[in-house]
């Protein structure tokens, strides 16, 4: 296991996902959150675990989390098209 260790920055990004959980009611994955930074030592993979968890507990395959240094946005893929008709050489 390979363990990335995170800047301020990046645990400032965790910790508004974890507001986020709150603000949505889950105080199960916030807790988690709060755990996977604060139980062992910041860790890339400790910190985004949590999340994993609960967009497998809690949403279809086909969602994914954008996380950003001021966001998370929940994207469920409701639509999608992909072509590369378009594309120039």
């Amino acid at each position: 296991m390979t363990t990335y260790t995170i800047t301020g920055e990046q645990l400032a990004t965790v910790l508004t996902a974890q507001k986020q959980f709150l603000d949505h009611g889950d105080s199960q994955a916030a807790s988690l959150l709060d755990w996977a930074v604060t139980a062992e030592p910041a860790t890339f993979e400790n910190a985004i675990r949590p999340a994993i968890k609960w967009l497998n507990d809690n949403c279809n395959p086909h969602a994914a989390v954008i996380v950003t240094n001021t966001d998370a946005e929940l994207m469920t893929g409701d639509l999608y098209f992909k072509t590369e008709d378009y594309l120039k050489d």
